[in-house]
Formats: structure tokens, C-alpha cells, sequence
């Protein structure tokens, strides 16, 4: 066992499971068993700064659970705020397989989240396949990002939401009006969602411009 101080608070965690799992504690204990007692005595814990009691206490739950027959562990049980908690000390500590697990069930529970949410989650945690979607879906959709939203995401990731829901906006109405023109239908019936293509293409083109 080894003894670990988290903002005031002793705990006592299997070494083995943290070095299985983790890259960061590996090094981590390494290093301090050369340094002597540090991790071996409640006079001398090991400190994890930098690193909230409830996040702790989330990662070392997960890993207990994960430990048991996977009959007994069942992701339902783990809220969408707790995978989202796992995510953030997953990477921070680098539990490489539980940083995996939780991004497969944040992606399948995205329904839950609104876009903004999602870009800051993915920019803080490095999940970059997240992005294209969520500049999308507020790219795409009729309301303007509203003041919470333009804080929460800052002010270039603001300005490049704004050009390219201003360049999806122009584009689609020049090429539905020429197609209604051509084809005599009415304004009125016309379609008025931009398709997917075309606001692929332009949020690729605002947010990844060395790409395109």
C-alpha cells in the first residue's frame, strides 16, 4: 500500500493498481521510493497537488469497480457529471484506459450536452474529435451564441463561430435562391436548413484553414 495526502486527506491505495493504470503514478512512485519513506507512513504521504478530494475519490471508485468481475461494474451507474470528472483526472493523472472508456461514454451521451460544453471539454482534454460536431451543430443552428456561450468559449473561438455561421448564412441563401429561380419554386417551399455538406465545409475551412 502507499499512503497519498489529497487536499488534507490520507489515503491508502493498492500500488499496484495505480502503476497497472497509470503512467503518471508509475513515474510518480518511482521517484519516491528513491527518496526514501515518503508514501509509506501517514507522517509522510505522498501529495497529489493540484487535485480535488472528489476527483480522487471518483478515479479510485472507478478502478475498484473495475477491478471486479465485469458483471458487477456497470457504466449505467456512473452519471454523466462523474464521466466527465473521470475524463478530467484520467488525463490529468494519465489513466490511459479510463481517459477511453470515458470519452466513449461522453460521445454517446452528447444528446445531454449542449455544443459549447463540448468544445470546452474537448479543448481542456484534448479530445479533438469532438470538435468538428459541435462548431457544426452551433454553426448550423438559427440562434446566435448567447452571452454565457461566448464566455464560456472565448473570444476567437466567438469570432470564428460568427464568420462561419455568416458565411454558411450567405452562401446557402446565393446557391437556394439561384436554385429557385431556376426551378420556378416557390421561396416559401424551399428548404431553409443548410446541408451538412456545405456547413462541413465551411467550418472546416474557418476553424482548420491550413487543412483545406
Amino acid at each position: 500500500m502507499v499512503i497519498f495526502e489529497v487536499e488534507g486527506y490520507l489515503y491508502r491505495v493498492s500500488m499496484n493498481l495505480l502503476e497497472k493504470e497509470s503512467d503518471y503514478f508509475r513515474r510518480l512512485l518511482v521517484r519516491h521510493s528513491q527518496a526514501g519513506m515518503y508514501g509509506k507512513t501517514d507522517g509522510m504521504p505522498i501529495p497529489l497537488v493540484d487535485l480535488e478530494r472528489s476527483a480522487f475519490d471518483c478515479i479510485l471508485r472507478f478502478l475498484h469497480f473495475s477491478e471486479r468481475a465485469i458483471s458487477v461494474y456497470e457504466p449505467d451507474t456512473i452519471s454523466l457529471d462523474e464521466w466527465i470528472s473521470l475524463l478530467s483526472v484520467s488525463t490529468l493523472l494519465q489513466f490511459a484506459r479510463i481517459r477511453r472508456w470515458a470519452i466513449r461514454e461522453i460521445t454517446a451521451q452528447f444528446s445531454s450536452l449542449d455544443a459549447a460544453t463540448v468544445i470546452v471539454l474537448a479543448t481542456k482534454h484534448d479530445v479533438p474529435q469532438w470538435l468538428a460536431p459541435a462548431y457544426s451543430e452551433l454553426c448550423r443552428r438559427r440562434e446566435p451564441l448567447d452571452d454565457s456561450e461566448a464566455e464560456e468559449l472565448g473570444a476567437v473561438t466567438t469570432a470564428r463561430v460568427g464568420r462561419a455561421r455568416e458565411a454558411i448564412r450567405d452562401e446557402f441563401l446565393k446557391t437556394a435562391m439561384c436554385e429557385a429561380c431556376a426551378s420556378g419554386t416557390p421561396w416559401d417551399s424551399v428548404d431553409h436548413e443548410p446541408p451538412e455538406q456545405l456547413v462541413t465545409r465551411i467550418v472546416d475551412r474557418v476553424f482548420w484553414p491550413e487543412q483545406s
